[in-house]
């Protein structure tokens, strides 16, 4: 498969037992793909094993620098919910290298465990930066509408350039997150951004 700079997105699967079929987020990225903004690569994940071979083996041989890490999955503080399985940004941080490369955590609350495990997790992983939500969310909630916020984050998050390490770079992300959270201030959307001069 080629190695480009894309939206590698990890889909946790989810089964409540009410024979219910959780929508997927594939759409949204299908309409970033045509309308010209990203490229993407969807993979649904259950197991923390499949994480890590994610994480380890096929995100970094498909996606340059520059690209979007995206868990699209239910969350709690630090935490992404794949099906019966939880997996911690403290084990996390041990799969990925995100070197040049935004992650962004589309699961409710996973920023609401306050700053130290968030930032723990983009040195660790060397990610430029990394987003979140600090509330519950739902996907098409009329006052936290995490659809709608994606769209227009993944679409200005396009324009910015990840990877070059100058003062614009955190500048311009800055000023992603003040519109995004200006816009959306019911969704507690967070981002933590790497300081200049930090590798």
């Amino acid at each position: 498969m080629e190695t480009k700079k894309r939206i590698y997105c990890i889909e946790g699967v989810h089964d409540w037992g009410d024979g219910k079929i959780e929508p997927t987020v594939e759409p949204m990225l299908e309409l970033l793909q045509k309308t010209g903004y990203w490229d993407y690569l969807h993979r649904t994940c259950a197991t923390s094993a499949e994480l890590r071979y994610r994480l380890e083996e096929e995100w970094n041989e498909v996606c340059e620098k520059g690209s979007v890490l995206y868990f699209a999955s239910h969350g709690a503080p630090d935490q992404v919910w794949l099906s019966d399985e939880v997996a911690g940004l403290v084990t996390m941080k041990e799969w990925a290298d995100c070197t040049g490369c935004h992650v962004h955590f589309g699961g409710c609350d996973t920023f609401s465990g306050g700053e130290h495990n968030l930032s723990d997790f983009m040195n660790s992983t060397n990610a430029t930066s990394v987003s979140g939500y600090a509330r519950e969310v739902g996907w098409v909630d009329w006052t936290a509408p995490a659809l709608t916020l994606e769209l227009q984050f993944f679409a200005q998050l396009s324009g910015v350039n990840i990877v070059n390490q100058t003062r614009n770079r955190a500048r311009n992300l800055r000023r992603v997150e003040q519109a995004v959270s200006k816009r959306f201030p019911d969704c507690e959307f967070n981002m933590l951004v790497r300081p200049y001069g930090q590798r």
